[in-house]
């Protein structure tokens, strides 16, 4: 096993140990959000899911998801308006009515535990449309640096008094699940973030996050209008290895899509580093769910939003690895608050 990274790595994009916890939020402002994500997989892809917490305090409202994937269905539990009573924010633990989330930090920046039991259902595979109990434990390690941008200052995701910001890191998994009482053990990697601020969902973004036995790689285009998300996007994202952890210069996505619900998009990607690293290289779909996010939009309207588990596969010859590309797009016009 290798050597957790020195708090010195942890915080060289001014993450703060204080940050695994809960921020000071503006309660007239609906859009404010902090959320909680982590996702895994398997290494050779045949278990995997994402789990998020995400706490609206102007709406009085948590967002709650858990996608499972078995290797045979997927299984999701998507609770997008429980009341905020049921919420422990010094914990973030929410417990209402047969659905419990539970996040310790065990150190901070470093290891998290986290706990889910519910009520899923098959969404796809066999069994399609039964409720099954489900439940997971994992330890969740960092294994990088906390990349962050800061507060980007764009309108919508930027607080003029407060602090909003978000991370990222990589992290390597273990634990297990149940499904129905089979037990199902995780050993293997993944991401997680924790974001705080006001978010205004109305964009399209691809969000593409590899994990690899020698590198990690992230590469994100977001567009906050109404053109592709590579053309005039946002790029953040970050390359992690030997060399330590730099942030991305840029990023092309050439993807095809399909309305096949668990192989919605394949293609490839182009990206270069600021301290020199490429990823470069084909991405075909393993399985995939897709999410509601029509009641975050302003006014709510339908989107296409799908997290698939995906192989890369680098031009150079290199070992191919799995990863998350996660893509949200709109397939009419968005509209947006003032236009309706």
């Amino acid at each position: 096993m290798s050597t957790p990274p020195s708090l010195d790595e942890l915080t060289q994009f001014g993450i703060r140990p204080a940050d695994e916890h809960q921020h000071p939020f503006d309660p007239d402002d609906p859009t404010w959000n902090e959320s909680l994500f982590y996702d895994w997989y398997t290494p050779d892809g045949g278990l995997a899911g994402h789990v998020r917490l995400g706490v609206m305090p102007g709406q009085a409202r948590v967002w709650l998801w858990l996608y499972l994937f078995d290797g045979a269905r997927w299984l999701a539990v998507d609770e997008a308006r429980l009341p905020i009573a049921g919420l422990d924010w010094d914990t973030f633990t929410y417990d209402n009515a047969g659905l419990r989330f539970e996040r310790e930090v065990v150190q901070e920046l470093l290891h998290n535990r986290v706990r889910v039991s519910a009520y899923a259902r098959v969404i796809a595979g066999p069994g399609v449309g039964r409720v099954l109990p489900v439940d997971v434990e994992l330890d969740v390690f960092g294994i990088g640096a906390c990349h962050s941008v800061g507060d980007t200052g764009v309108d919508g995701h930027s607080h003029g008094q407060l602090s909003a910001a978000r991370f990222e890191q990589p992290t390597r998994v273990s634990g297990h699940f149940h499904v129905d009482g089979q037990r199902f053990e995780v050993e293997g990697r993944g991401e997680r973030d924790h974001s705080w601020g006001p978010r205004l969902w109305n964009m399209e973004w691809r969000f593409l996050v590899l994990n690899g036995e020698t590198y990690r790689r992230q590469a994100v285009a977001v567009s906050f209008g109404e053109g592709e998300p590579d053309e005039d996007a946002l790029m953040v994202g970050y390359s992690s290895d030997e060399r330590g952890t730099a942030d991305i210069d840029d990023v092309r996505f050439t993807l095809r899509y399909s309305d096949d619900a668990q192989q919605p998009y394949e293609g490839r990607v182009d990206a270069r580093y600021e301290n020199g690293a490429v990823l470069a290289g084909t991405l075909t779909c393993v399985s995939a769910a897709e999410i509601d996010a029509t009641h975050v939009f302003s006014p709510p309207q339908p989107s296409r939003y799908q997290r698939a588990l995906v192989r890369f596969t680098p031009d150079d010859g290199g070992e191919p690895c799995l990863g998350w590309l996660e893509i949200n797009r709109f397939l009419q016009p968005m509209v947006f608050e003032d236009e309706a």
